[in-house]
């Protein structure tokens, strides 16, 4: 899919259908138009009511609001909507409707990370980003994915599986299922947006099961923690999970993908400042965490703020197999510092 929609000069999106037995050419919508005339020059203009919504009628349409679409269209270089009211031609350089109006992108779709959706040079303009805009992009396309909507939940991983793989070869990196070896910490710190996070139950006979430490195991939309940029000391200590033999999920017998990292315990006033992926789930270990990153801030300073994910025990043999239950932003307080130091696994 990635080559596909990647190698096409142009892709047509059938904005305006319902389903995939409708068509999308249908007859214009008649318009009626007034004739003025100026006066001093003699030249003639004609007014006539405004139908140029690309935002409504394609951000907002039905068919972007499906999972497996975003990765086409951020892959196409150009693409061609057919909606009700219009038809709209989006590239790199803005849309263009066909009242022959050009759009260009504003700032918003800048921050939105919008810039890039109908972008020839893509992936090779996001060379030219800055770190935090490197940053900014792929938070802003996973948050964008993890609201749009599957008919089968265990396609959350793979209908976005070759806009990360085309992601990963630009950053020059290693990673999977929502995680980038080169921002690995940051990677790490997302939380959930809605009241609560469901866990999606993969087959069994699927070898891409994917690990609790990635938001592409659960239903239900994700942010990322408001991390500041330049002043945060990531913790060293986490080991990266992408392993020789790992990088390959659908590969059979490969190995877990875990990740090695120091837990800390935490005192009880530490419980509301969590935020869980399941609120109300009952736990039946105390509730772990592992510093992903803290404040540079007053390093010594009992106040310092630590970015935190949040763990419980799931296996209790010599291996130690923990998983991800939230995450948080504690003090030095609020965490046990007297057992940091135990290497345990995340699953």
């Amino acid at each position: 899919m990635e080559q596909v929609f990647s190698s096409a000069y142009a892709t047509i999106a059938a904005s305006c259908a319902s389903g995939t037995d409708n068509g999308f050419l249908k007859a214009q919508i008649e318009r009626r138009c007034v004739t003025m005339t100026n006066n001093a020059s003699g030249l003639k203009f004609y007014l006539c009511n405004a139908i140029d919504d690309f935002h409504n009628d394609v951000d907002q349409g039905e068919l972007n609001k499906r999972g497996w679409v975003l990765q086409e269209r951020a892959l196409s270089r150009r693409t061609i909507y057919f909606t009700d009211k219009q038809t709209y031609w989006e590239c790199g350089e803005g849309v263009r409707c066909e009242t022959l109006t050009k759009m260009k992108k504003s700032a918003a779709d800048i921050q939105q990370c919008k810039s890039i959706l109908g972008d020839a040079n893509f992936p090779h303009s996001v060379d030219d980003y800055v770190k935090g805009k490197k940053i900014k992009l792929w938070q802003g396309l996973y948050e964008q994915y993890s609201n749009l909507a599957l008919s089968f939940k265990v396609d959350r991983p793979v209908a976005i599986r070759g806009l990360e793989k085309r992601l990963i070869r630009t950053l020059a990196t290693v990673g999977g299922h929502g995680v980038f070896d080169l921002f690995r910490h940051r990677s790490l710190l997302w939380q959930r947006l809605g009241d609560k996070l469901a866990r999606i139950s993969f087959p069994e006979d699927r070898h891409d099961s994917i690990p609790s430490w990635s938001w592409m195991a659960y239903d239900g939309g994700i942010k990322y923690m408001d991390v500041p940029f330049g002043k945060v000391t990531w913790n060293e200590d986490i080991s990266s999970p992408f392993k020789a033999g790992n990088l390959d999920s659908g590969a059979e017998g490969r190995l877990p993908l875990d990740i090695e990292a120091p837990i800390c315990g935490l005192h009880e006033d530490a419980n509301r400042h969590l935020i869980l992926d399941e609120p109300g789930c009952n736990f039946t270990k105390p509730l772990k965490c592992v510093i992903i990153g803290s404040n540079q801030h007053s390093e010594q300073d009992e106040n310092r703020l630590h970015y935190v994910l949040v763990v419980t025990l799931i296996s209790g043999d010599a291996s130690r197999i923990y998983e991800r239950v939230g995450v948080g932003i504690l003090n030095s307080k609020q965490i046990v510092q007297a057992e940091l130091g135990e290497t345990v696994h995340i699953r």
